[in-house]
């Protein structure tokens, strides 16, 4: 089997996964449908990992710290943009993450970033705006902050990765760190996820839900760090660019969104943003 399918999966099932939010969250309150979705999903991961590392309690802390950063703040932010924007907003918004990644090691782990990347980053936010200014008023600008807030969270997450990643096994600080991250999200929205039914909870309901946390939460994940160990870095970042591609057409064929000549444009400028920062990333 070639190692390409493995990154090629991951890219379709998190742009699928965009337009099967946005039909889970019109059936059921956002964060209750979210906390069964993570809940599958740590169960899994808990099963994957099954205490294989000791862990001391400044392990666990740490791993619970990053846990809160990468799950909690991301998955709150992310379940807020949902409902207010469509999944193809959403997708082209999220796949500035890149851009994210690259100010935030060069601030945090001092890596150089030439003037390119800069001019990367500027053409991404020029896009970003020209997105939610020019959505003929079908775009609520708290989606944007949120979604966008979401990509900044994920490339935090993503950044700290590269410290946990030389001190623990992959399944220690993503398994654990998920599970014990997740925990005060479970905690605050119990009560809302208590009060669901039977009516609301129906077979295709709970399908959508299990295939999420299966496909999307879980085996996409695993499938690109899988990747990321058999090509490298290099190799793997430009499927990512393929994600809002996918998200943009399961939007417009599966749920019957549609988009500007001005979307259009604005998601062109934020991929080009995004190239020009991973090229001079690169360089």
């Amino acid at each position: 089997m070639s190692p390409y399918l493995f990154p090629l999966y991951s890219v379709l099932a998190w742009g699928l996964n965009f337009a099967l939010m946005k039909v889970l969250v019109a059936q059921l309150p956002p964060h209750a449908m979210n906390s069964l979705r993570t809940l599958l999903a740590g169960a899994i991961f808990l099963l994957l990992w099954r205490f294989r590392e000791r862990l001391t309690w400044r392990d666990w802390l740490m791993v619970g710290g990053i846990g809160i950063l990468g799950n909690v703040a991301y998955q709150s932010l992310f379940l807020e943009a949902v409902p207010r924007l469509s999944a193809s907003y959403n997708t082209i918004i999220s796949a500035t993450g890149p851009v994210w990644v690259a100010l935030i090691s060069a601030w945090w782990l001092r890596e150089r970033l030439s003037l390119l990347g800069y001019v990367g980053f500027a053409l991404s936010f020029l896009g970003v705006v020209g997105l939610s200014w020019g959505g003929e008023g079908r775009v609520e600008l708290l989606g944007v902050f949120f979604s966008l807030g979401a990509a900044v969270v994920w490339a935090f997450y993503t950044v700290a990765s590269r410290w946990f990643g030389e001190r623990y096994r992959l399944l220690t600080w993503t398994g654990a760190g998920f599970i014990v991250g997740m925990l005060p999200y479970w905690l605050w929205h119990l009560p809302e996820t208590a009060r669901l039914d039977s009516d609301t909870l129906s077979p295709l309901v709970l399908l959508g839900i299990t295939a999420s946390a299966v496909f999307a939460l879980v085996l996409a994940f695993l499938t690109w760090i899988r990747a990321v160990q058999l090509l490298g870095p290099v190799r793997v970042a430009p499927f990512q660019y393929l994600t809002p591609l996918v998200g943009v057409t399961a939007g417009v064929l599966l749920l019957g969104e549609t988009l500007t000549w001005v979307d259009l444009m604005a998601g062109a400028v934020i991929l080009l943003g995004v190239l020009v920062t991973q090229r001079a990333k690169l360089q």
